[in-house]
């Protein structure tokens, strides 16, 4: 699975992206199966009501985004149950390629979360996005302006991202020894 992140501070803001793929070794409702304890009894009812494989696992990512998302913007990380974190998705909103999706909300313990705003998309058929962001926006924030903005996202060039970017680790030699003792073992933990 990949996942781009990005998190800023001091107001608490995740964007996800998560590749879908699907499970070679497994089928979707083993696949569900096995991450079940991720999951609230109403998420695994839909992702299993799926008519079809590639859009049970487009469920699935759907939610583990949305599930990565809220817990980077809190900062709580991953929970010993994941299952206390349950999703709300509008099922008459069209999850499909293009979408932008503002509906879905979030309950903790049973408790409904409503200070949080989720954006989702299914960004062009791989790629599940969600911004999981504090409904109080700072002034500097453009939603401040028109609450209801939307951003589509887009792809952009790393160069794009990387321009105004700071070095805020410097590593001797730009990092060129790290790199290569990355390429030959990049399973080694860091």
């Amino acid at each position: 699975m990949l996942v781009s992140q990005l998190v800023v501070h001091p107001e608490l803001v995740s964007i996800l992206c998560v590749l879908i793929k699907s499970v070679l070794e497994k089928t979707a409702d083993e696949y569900i199966n096995s991450m079940a304890k991720s999951a609230s009894p109403g998420e695994l009812r839909i992702m299993r009501s799926q008519p079809t494989e590639a859009m049970k696992m487009t469920m699935f990512y759907r939610y583990w985004c949305l599930k990565e998302a809220i817990l980077k913007a809190t900062g709580d990380g991953i929970l010993d149950d994941l299952s206390r974190v349950d999703f709300k998705v509008n099922m008459n909103d069209r999850y499909r390629p293009g979408c932008f999706l503002t509906s879905t909300t979030v309950l903790m313990d049973g408790k409904l979360q409503d200070q949080w705003i989720f954006e989702e998309t299914f960004a062009d058929g791989q790629h599940a996005a969600a911004v999981c962001r504090e409904k109080a926006v700072p002034r500097c924030c453009m939603f401040m302006k028109d609450p209801e903005a939307k951003i589509f996202f887009s792809k952009v060039s790393l160069g794009s991202l990387l321009e105004h970017a700071t070095i805020l680790n410097p590593l001797p030699d730009n990092a060129s020894a790290a790199y290569e003792e990355f390429i030959e073992r990049p399973r080694k933990a860091f």
